[in-house]
């Protein structure tokens, strides 16, 4: 069984209001970045989303980097590293209305050694039957 830690990256930008005209306002958020401790992984496959925004093109803008190879010569990398930002428009009309989009994702990562003491108990197991 693996004891999974847990990371959290937040992103959020807001808006200046439309002016007279209508004309709307856009926004981008700064970067957030987690880079997992030495020994660890960013499970990438399984992610808690929150969100809230008011206007239009809400987009959210998540990245997956320095990836390592879990078990050498397979092929299958995972990443150690998350960036998150966040982008925002103001909604359409003339009521000087504000746009934003705020955001959270959380997930877990993975100590390398359990993972390699699991597979090494997996492959172990059926010689034991």
């Amino acid at each position: 069984m693996l004891n999974n830690e847990t990371f959290k990256v937040s992103a959020e930008c807001t808006t200046e209001g439309n002016d007279a005209s209508g004309r709307r306002r856009d926004c981008d958020s700064l970067e957030d970045e987690y880079n997992t401790p030495d020994g660890y992984t960013l499970n990438d496959r399984d992610l808690k989303i929150s969100q809230s925004y008011n206007g239009s093109d809400p987009n959210i803008n998540l990245t997956w980097d320095n990836f390592i190879e879990l078990v050498p010569g397979s092929g299958y990398k995972v990443p150690t590293t998350v960036r998150l930002s966040v982008h925002a428009r103001s909604p359409r009309g003339h009521s000087g209305q504000r746009g934003w989009n705020k955001v959270t994702v959380e997930g877990t990562m993975f100590n390398l050694q359990q993972i390699k003491a699991n597979i090494i108990n997996q492959l172990r197991e059926p010689a034991a039957r």
